[in-house]
């Protein structure tokens, strides 16, 4: 017989018909925040997701929190996207805020581009 266990939050249930709970990690290219579901969803565009409940965003684009799956361009000010898969750390340096559309210290720097910014004299 299978025996039940705790799934993770990146597993997703599957059933058994002995009543058991087997679960399953998401496959590259899919991905699952909750693990209550016996599904998992295709990767967003504009990222890539190794499996789990992880989704790694492009440079270019972010998302609100890890547990959305929509991901925003960040058009005018695509160089502050560094991307990746923590949204707590998709900003460039010195960028914050939806779409990283804040500079936490603009008066410091002459330059809007993280890639040649050059401090102020």
């Amino acid at each position: 017989s299978t025996q039940s266990r705790s799934s993770a939050a990146s597993d997703v249930y599957k059933r058994q018909a002995e009543g058991g709970t087997l679960c399953q990690t998401c496959y590259p290219g899919t991905f699952n925040f909750f693990g209550n579901t016996e599904k998992c969803e295709k990767c967003p565009n504009n990222a890539d997701c190794p499996g789990g409940d992880i989704i790694d965003v492009n440079p270019g684009f972010w998302r609100a929190s890890n547990q959305s799956s929509n991901i925003y361009s960040c058009n005018q000010n695509n160089d502050a996207c560094r991307g990746g898969p923590d949204p707590d750390n998709q900003c460039f340096e010195h960028y914050t805020g939806p779409l990283c559309g804040v500079c936490k210290d603009c008066l410091l720097y002459t330059s809007p581009s993280p890639r040649d910014r050059q401090k102020s004299r």
